[in-house]
């Protein structure tokens, strides 16, 4: 039902970002990268699909992909707590 209200209106990039969640929180993290980076191309300032970028690279355990949500979520928003965690994250990944 989600996937239709998101065809319905395809030009929004909240709604994309909202079903790539809600897939990712459904295990089904192919499809969820794929709902986010829709949402990216439609909208690359809107800060809630690099979080959630951010939770499919996890997934992934991709360091370079967190490496650039890191850098993309630092850029439209420099004071957000939730960075640094973020930031220790990439490190860890980028020494081991």
């Amino acid at each position: 039902q989600y996937r239709l209200l998101v065809e319905l209106n395809q030009k929004r990039a909240e709604g994309w970002a909202n079903m790539g969640y809600v897939l990712l929180a459904t295990k089904r993290v192919e499809e969820a990268d794929e709902a986010v980076e829709q949402s990216i191309a439609l909208n690359p300032d809107y800060e809630q699909a690099w979080w959630n970028k951010a939770a499919i690279c996890y997934q992934y355990k991709d360091a370079d992909c967190m490496k650039t949500v890191y850098n993309q979520i630092r850029r439209l928003n420099p004071g957000n707590p939730k960075l640094q965690a973020l930031k220790q994250a990439v490190a860890q990944w980028q020494s081991s």
